[in-house]
């Protein structure tokens, strides 16, 4: 009787570390916004400073890599001609973005200069 209790008593903690081990392994990608949503927030006349530099920091971290520069530059683009943004804001994503991405390097440099020549 006493062995069978033991067992009991180890299979339960077996488990309980088995549950600890996957909780720790399983990312949360729930919360990953896409990148047609962040794009959204920068498009978005009325997203503050908070939400551009949120948004930009996002793309960095999970999008970063360029697989379509057309994205990007539209990116860019709108980042340069928001209301809202800031001049650190722009360097700072155009010096990660291109940490990131040196083949690219002229293209991000061109469209960052077309976004903020159509300033007015």
């Amino acid at each position: 009787m006493g062995l069978i209790l033991l067992l009991a008593i180890l299979i339960f903690f077996l488990f309980q570390q088995r549950k600890k081990v996957q909780k720790k392994i399983i990312p949360q990608t729930d919360n990953i916004p896409t990148l047609t949503s962040l794009l959204l927030i920068i498009q978005d006349k009325n997203s503050t400073t908070e939400q551009l530099m949120k948004s930009l920091e996002t793309i960095i971290e999970y999008y970063g890599i360029i697989e379509n520069i057309d994205i990007y530059n539209d990116i860019l683009y709108r980042i340069c001609k928001h209301p809202n943004t800031k001049t650190t804001l722009i360097l700072k994503f155009d010096r990660e973005l291109t940490k990131k991405n040196h083949n690219y390097k002229k293209e991000i440099t061109d469209a960052i200069s077309k976004g903020l020549n159509s300033r007015s």
